[in-house]
C-alpha cells in the first residue's frame, strides 16, 4: 500500500468510525422504545419534548432550572451536530462503494470499535463520563447537586446504559458494512474472473 492510498485509507477509516457512532446514536434517540425504556415514568414525557426540542420540532421543557436548561442547549448543539457529521459521513461512504474499499474500511472500524469495548471494560465509566463532559462541555455546566431535575430524570447509569447500547450498535453497523463490502468484493473478483474465462 502506497502512503497515498495508506492515508485515504487511514481518512476513510476515520469517516466510517464517524458514520458508525453518528447513524447508531441517532437509531437510539429516535427509537420510539429504546429511551424510554431506560428511563424513570417521570421523566419520559420531559424527555419526549427535549428531544422534539433537539430535533427542531418544539421547545426546550420548562422544567429544568436555568443552569440545567443552559446545559440542555449546549447537548441539543452537540446532538444536531451529530446529523450534520451522519449527513457528511453517507456522502463520503456514497463514494466509496465506487473505490470498492468497503471490506476493509469496515473490518477496521470493527477492530476500533472491539478496542473501545475492551477499553471499557477496563476503564471505569464515571472517568469516561467525566472526560467526555469535559471534552465537549468544557465551559464547566455540566455538574449539578445529586437532588437536581437533571439527575433525577437522568442520573448517570441511564447513560452507562446508553453508552453500551452505542457501543453495541456502533460495533453492528461496522460489522454490517465489513460484511456487505466482503459480499460486494467477492462479487466483483467473480465478475472479473468470469470476464478473464
Amino acid at each position: 500500500m502506497g502512503q497515498k492510498s495508506g492515508k485515504r485509507f487511514a481518512a476513510n477509516a476515520v469517516i466510517c468510525v464517524l458514520f458508525c457512532l453518528s447513524l447508531s446514536l441517532l437509531v437510539l434517540l429516535t427509537d420510539p422504545f429504546f429511551t424510554f425504556f431506560l428511563l424513570e415514568d417521570g421523566a419520559v414525557q420531559v424527555t419526549r419534548e427535549y428531544l422534539g426540542y433537539v430535533f427542531l420540532a418544539g421547545a426546550l421543557p420548562e422544567v429544568f432550572a436555568p443552569d440545567e436548561a443552559s446545559h440542555m442547549r449546549d447537548v441539543a448543539w452537540l446532538l444536531r451536530s451529530v446529523v450534520l457529521v451522519f449527513v457528511l459521513c453517507s456522502m463520503l461512504l456514497i463514494m466509496w462503494v465506487q473505490k470498492g474499499e468497503w471490506e476493509r474500511i469496515g473490518k477496521a472500524a470493527s477492530v476500533f470499535f472491539a478496542g473501545c469495548a475492551g477499553i471499557a471494560v477496563l476503564v471505569p465509566f464515571d472517568i469516561v463520563f467525566r472526560w467526555f463532559h469535559v471534552l465537549f462541555f468544557p465551559q464547566g455546566n455540566w455538574m449539578f447537586p445529586a437532588g437536581s431535575t437533571l439527575i433525577q430524570f437522568y442520573p448517570q447509569e441511564f447513560f452507562a446504559r446508553y453508552a453500551a447500547a452505542w457501543l453495541a450498535h456502533a460495533v453492528l453497523v461496522s460489522v454490517l458494512i465489513w460484511q456487505a463490502g466482503k459480499v460486494l468484493g467477492e462479487g466483483r473478483l467473480q465478475k472479473i474472473r468470469n470476464r478473464n474465462h
